[in-house]
């Protein structure tokens, strides 16, 4: 029945890929409360593979569970992570966040290591970028959206190391109502 709109409430059947965005709980607050006013669930099916996996719909998936409807779905089969990332690139883009957890999610060591750096330390994905690049590392958001990101182990200790006095000093910076982007570039600078 491939190809043809289904409906059901058996959501267990479905699945995530691995690597898929996570849910962003304002969506689907939003997409809630615009079905719940008026359900197109079957005008808009989800897309799934042949084993299952979620290619296109995981929110829409989530409203119909949570709200006990049915869900429409149709399958594509073998469709992978590659498709997700094509569809949702032209629907709700992806942010490079969102491209830094789905390398991790998927084990890579680099961007694994990337996640973990900027929820440690509480930086943004820029503030992690220039403590590991250096001043002018603009140039490193393409690799990471195209999952060719990495870092050595000398640019991690150097990006530690600099995060370190940052995070000393946020005490004083706040205080002071400084901007920490300023002062980040004063530690790069001061090296």
């Amino acid at each position: 029945m491939q190809n043809s709109i289904q409906g059901t409430n058996d959501y267990d059947q479905f699945k995530n890929v691995l690597g898929n965005r996570v849910i962003n709980r304002r969506h689907l607050g939003a997409l809630t409360i615009s079905i719940m006013k008026r359900n197109m669930l079957d005008k808009n099916p989800i897309i799934v593979n042949d084993r299952m996996e979620i290619i296109d719909g995981q929110h829409r998936l989530e409203v119909a569970r949570n709200n006990n409807l049915e869900v429409f779905y149709m399958v594509i089969p073998q469709a992978t992570i590659k498709e997700i990332i094509q569809l949702n690139a032209t629907n709700k883009q992806w942010s490079i966040k969102d491209y830094v957890d789905s390398f991790a999610s998927r084990g890579n060591r680099d961007y694994l290591w990337l996640k973990e750096f900027m929820e440690e330390y509480e930086l943004s994905l820029t503030q992690a970028l220039v403590f590991a690049y250096g001043s002018d590392a603009r140039w490193v958001y393409r690799k990471v959206r195209d999952g060719e990101f990495e870092a050595t182990d000398k640019q991690k200790e150097k990006a530690e190391s600099r995060a370190d006095v940052l995070w000393d000093l946020r005490p004083f910076i706040r205080k002071a109502g400084m901007l920490p982007q300023a002062i980040l570039m004063a530690i790069i600078d001061f090296e």
